[in-house]
């Protein structure tokens, strides 16, 4: 390969990404006027905005029905809600027992998980290949097809950024059941090991999150 076919194709890849850096820049920069828009229809039809009134109230009342609720949009891919503090103030602040608390948090972030690989795959991998050249296309699906599991079962179980990634695994058509149960995996791995550390060492994490359990409203994380 020439220097300058390689020189090229690294110009290349530098464009795309600052292309979607700037997608993601203009997606940040609007979100506060688009969920505005969004509210104003919502408003201006009785049903649609006695209905989001209802599970605004669900998730504002902490009930099990509104932790449903937040956990499929808090598993959104254009979402950043920190499902960790929200299952640790359900934990400490509501008589639901633990064992129902995980079951519908894990339950509705597999929903929204799944709603990203749909997505994924409506918008098919001719989009991907827009954004990737072709080796590099073929390097990122065979490393989804080898390694896919692995990265699915430790991303939902450490912080990271796996519910974008989910549009991915849609696009590359990776197998929807092994996608459903990996994500099943290291979610059920993720709250078991948080409500072991609640359980046996908040008295030594209490002061750490007693502000954070006086501020946080889920209600806050949904900016209409």
């Amino acid at each position: 390969m020439s220097y300058e076919n390689h020189s090229s194709k690294k110009t290349k890849t530098v464009v795309k990404l600052l292309y979607i850096l700037f997608l993601v820049f203009l997606i940040y920069f609007f979100y506060h006027k688009i969920t505005l828009k969004i509210m104003d229809v919502f408003e201006s039809n009785p049903t649609l905005y006695n209905d989001f009134l209802y599970f605004s109230s669900q998730i504002k009342n902490s009930t099990l029905e509104g932790l449903l609720y937040i956990s499929i949009l808090g598993a959104l891919f254009f979402l950043a809600i920190p499902m960790e503090a929200i299952f640790i103030y359900y934990l400490s602040s509501t008589f639901h027992g633990a064992f129902f608390i995980i079951i519908i948090i894990v339950l509705g972030s597999l929903i929204g998980l799944s709603i990203n690989y749909f997505l994924g795959w409506i918008l098919g991998d001719k989009v991907l290949k827009k954004f990737f050249e072709k080796e590099n296309y073929d390097k990122y699906k065979n490393y989804i097809d080898k390694y896919g599991g692995a990265v699915l079962v430790i991303g939902n179980i450490i912080p990271s950024p796996i519910e974008p990634l989910t549009l991915l695994y849609g696009s590359f058509n990776y197998n929807y059941n092994k996608f459903f149960v990996f994500a099943l995996i290291g979610r059920i791995i993720k709250y078991t090991l948080l409500f072991i550390a609640f359980y046996f060492f908040w008295d030594q994490i209490i002061f750490f999150y007693e502000e954070l359990l006086q501020k946080i409203n889920p209600l806050n994380y949904i900016n209409f």
